[in-house]
């Protein structure tokens, strides 16, 4: 589908900055951070919530809550890590009366790739809302359940979609309830929300889902979860639920990454996990930056390992290696 989209984009000026301080792999945990860029552009381009890396690495699309959809080529270092984005487009979301939304309307925070539909997710109204390869006949949305109105609140809706291996979508909230849980969904588009599967996540604490994907390898599902305070800045870690566990009632995972203010890390908003041929990942995160002159939008490669990230992994890679030490949650993060 991102080839398919390239005709009906507008072309958008975009550079690429090196990150500073990446010369060399960092250790962030069981991953490595192997490279990163600063992208720059028009006012438009900004604000990326979401964001999906094509399977051979070499095109993505990204999503902003201001209701922008960006293509563009993606030109990377042998090791897999984002040099340079080429030939940005941009389009601009409509609603299914073809009218253009903007930054309330159409608060855009996730997205999925399920066969030739694109399934987004919208905060303040909290629906999910699929359109075809045109992206511009849009399906009608799906509400949330009524039960799960009170944890997703305007800005703790589904900050996560995952297309999953059999078809259906599962959804993560932001919001959490009272014992800290943030809310599971997983259905197939086109079905009342009420209807799909409800289950539940349960981030680190003072943390929040941004974001997650499957892996392609084993199954497992990353997610990416954002902490921020005046004191430590803004924080990130990448962990890993086995995929045998996904029907559990309290999904838990285990910690491959740990990002902070050493690694000089954004607002962490989205991730894609991209396959290599030897077992390995690259789990590819960009930052919101809420269109703000203080923040950054940044695009970061992390490089995982075969059996990073749990006993699981591990034993499935034929290794009994144990994770790296993440660093001092006071230095790192």
């Amino acid at each position: 589908m991102i080839g398919a989209l390239i005709a009906l984009l507008a072309p958008l000026s975009v550079t690429a900055e090196p990150f500073p301080g990446l010369e060399q792999p960092v250790s962030v945990g069981c991953a490595e951070l192997i490279g990163g860029v600063i992208l720059r552009g028009p006012e438009a381009f900004g604000g990326l919530s979401a964001l999906t890396v094509d399977v051979d690495g070499d095109a993505l699309l990204a999503l902003s809550d201001a209701a922008w959809l960006f293509s563009a080529d993606v030109e990377t270092r042998p090791d897999g890590a984002v040099a340079a984005l080429r030939g940005v487009q941009s389009f601009k979301l409509h609603d299914r009366q073809g009218r253009p939304l903007n930054k309330m309307s159409g608060d855009a925070e996730a997205m999925a790739l399920l066969g030739d539909e694109l399934a987004i997710s919208y905060e303040g109204r909290n629906q999910i809302v699929s359109v075809n390869g045109d992206v511009r006949q849009l399906a009608p949305p799906t509400p949330p359940a009524e039960e799960d109105r009170p944890i997703l609140k305007r800005n703790s809706g589904f900050e996560a979609l995952v297309a999953m291996g059999d078809g259906t979508l599962m959804a993560v909230s932001e919001g959490a309830d009272e014992d800290g849980l943030a809310i599971v969904r997983r259905g197939r588009l086109g079905r009342p929300m009420s209807e799909w599967a409800r289950t539940a996540y349960r981030p680190t604490k003072d943390f929040a889902v941004t974001a997650a994907d499957l892996d392609p390898l084993s199954g497992d599902l990353f997610v990416l979860e954002r902490a921020f305070s005046p004191l430590q800045g803004p924080r990130a870690r990448l962990k890993r639920v086995d995929g045998a566990r996904l029907g559990a009632e309290v999904l838990e995972g285990e910690e491959v990454a740990r990002l902070g203010l050493l690694q000089g890390i954004d607002n962490m908003e989205g991730l894609s996990l991209v396959a290599r041929t030897d077992g390995s990942l690259r789990a590819y995160l960009v930052s919101d930056d809420n269109y703000s002159a203080l923040q950054r939008t940044v695009l970061l490669t992390l490089a995982i390992p075969p059996g990073c990230g749990s006993p699981a992994a591990q034993a499935r890679a034929g290794t009994d290696a144990p994770a790296q030490e993440v660093v001092d949650e006071q230095e790192g993060g």
